[in-house]
């Protein structure tokens, strides 16, 4: 059995495709997963089981349609990998300040190469952004008044992704027992 995070796409944003935690959590429980456990509301789900990170995202996202009458993208990763992403991101030296954010950009499988030379090219004075395996970190100087945004083309060809900041990713490897170095 491998511990794994489940992150579901688009859930409970903005008041939109409402799933309450407990209600999720139980019925992951009766679908046959293990320690089961939510981290806030925004589609963080904590299991054990012995399928793989496919299977595990196929799974959900059919419990999901059938349980809440809609679609969520779910893109897994394994505990350990949960512990890399917190720990060894391209920014982990950089000092945190109020006017930075860093984010994790999880995408479901590698970018063709040309899709990520696009997205390397959409790094600028307020953003920069570094393709690493499945995940893009993307660093942003927070402008007051501004959403969070990448330029279309960049965000054209990541296709597929969801969004978690670095402090909800550290909170997750803690949750899932992987000590950040």
């Amino acid at each position: 059995m491998t511990r794994y995070v489940a992150f579901l796409r688009g859930i409970n944003v903005g008041g939109n495709r409402i799933i309450k935690m407990a209600d999720l959590r139980a019925a992951l429980v009766d679908a046959g997963f293990a320690d089961v456990a939510t981290y806030i509301a925004s589609g963080n789900v904590l299991l054990t089981s012995d399928d793989d990170e496919t299977t595990i995202a196929r799974r959900v996202e059919t419990l999901i349609q059938a349980r809440y009458g809609f679609h969520s993208d779910t893109i897994v990763r394994s505990a350990a990998e949960i512990g890399q992403i917190a720990a060894h991101h391209p920014f982990a030296a950089e000092q945190p300040s109020a006017a930075i954010s860093v984010y994790a950009l999880l995408l479901p499988a590698l970018l063709a190469a040309a899709n990520a030379a696009i997205v390397a090219q959409a790094s600028t004075a307020e953003n920069t952004v570094i393709v690493q395996g499945r995940e893009i970190f993307w660093r942003r100087v927070r402008v007051p008044g501004a959403a969070p945004e990448l330029p279309k083309a960049a965000n054209k060809a990541i296709g597929l992704t969801t969004v978690r900041d670095m402090k909800t990713m550290r909170k997750l490897a803690e949750l899932v027992h992987v000590a950040i170095a």
